[in-house]
C-alpha cells in the first residue's frame, strides 16, 4: 500500500530534513534509502516536479513540493542537470554587487549550482571550483564579471580580506563555496544557499536571504522557477 504525502515543515531537529506520513508519523531522510526517481507532469511547463520513491518498511510516495515563506525557501533537487536548471534561473537574475554564500560538505552540488548560474548569467567560460587559485573570474559579451571563490583553502577570515573582496562586488557579482569558513569577512546582505547530500544524486538546498535584495532576488528565483 502506498501513501501519497506533502513534504511538511522541517522537524527541528540538526540532524537531516524530516517528513510526515498520511498518519502523522515523523520520519527523516537519513532514514530512508532511495529506490528511484520517478516522473511526473505539470500542468506549466517550468514547474519542476519533485517525487521521489523511497523505500521504508511500506512503499511510501513522497511528493516532495519545495516548501516556500515569505524569506526562505528549500527543495529538493533530484538530479545534476535539474540542479544546474535552478542555477541557470538564478544566474539570470543576478546584479553587481549582489553575494551568493554556499555551504555544505564535499559532494553537496556545489560547483554543479555554479555551473548553471554562470551559464545563465551569460557566461560561455568553463566552470570549475578554484580550490587552488581561490578565485575564478568569468566573463560575459558585454563586459560583465562574475567572480567564482572556494574558501576551502582559507584559513581566516583576514585572509579572505586580503583578496579584496569589495572589488569584486564593486565589479560584479559574487560566488562563495564554503562561505561558512569566511562568514566575518562577507558583508550582512547575502543570500546563502546551505546544500546537502540526501542520496545518489538528489540533493537539498536551503535558501535564507538576509537584507531586501537579496529577499527581492529570492522572491524573483521563486516566481520564475515556480510561478505563482
Amino acid at each position: 500500500m502506498s501513501t501519497a504525502v506533502r513534504r511538511a515543515n522541517e522537524k527541528p531537529e540538526p540532524d537531516g530534513l524530516w517528513f510526515t506520513l498520511s498518519s502523522g508519523e515523523w520520519i527523516r531522510t537519513t532514514d530512508l534509502r532511495v529506490m528511484s526517481p520517478t516522473s511526473c507532469h505539470c500542468s506549466t511547463p517550468h514547474h519542476d516536479p519533485f517525487l521521489l520513491v523511497w523505500n521504508l518498511s511500506l512503499p511510501y510516495n513522497f511528493n516532495i513540493m519545495p516548501i516556500m515563506t515569505a524569506n526562505s525557501m528549500d527543495f529538493i533537487s533530484r538530479s545534476a542537470e535539474q540542479t544546474r536548471r535552478l542555477g541557470m534561473r538564478l544566474g539570470a537574475l543576478l546584479q553587481p554587487g549582489d553575494v551568493l554564500a554556499l555551504s555544505g560538505d564535499l559532494g553537496a552540488g556545489k560547483t554543479t549550482l555554479v555551473q548553471g548560474i554562470a551559464q545563465g548569467w551569460g557566461s560561455t567560460d568553463s566552470v570549475s571550483s578554484p580550490t587552488f587559485v581561490l578565485v575564478n573570474v568569468y566573463r560575459r559579451p558585454d563586459g560583465g564579471l562574475l567572480h567564482h571563490m572556494d574558501a576551502y583553502r582559507v584559513e581566516s577570515a583576514l585572509e579572505a580580506e586580503d583578496l579584496d573582496l569589495d572589488a569584486m562586488m564593486s565589479t560584479g557579482a559574487l560566488i562563495v563555496e564554503w562561505a561558512e569558513r569566511i562568514t566575518d569577512a562577507l558583508p550582512k546582505d547575502i543570500l546563502w544557499v546551505n546544500m546537502k547530500w540526501i542520496a545518489d544524486e538528489h540533493r537539498s538546498m536551503v535558501f535564507n536571504p538576509v537584507g531586501s535584495r537579496n529577499q527581492q532576488l529570492l522572491a524573483e528565483f521563486k516566481h520564475q522557477t515556480f510561478g505563482g
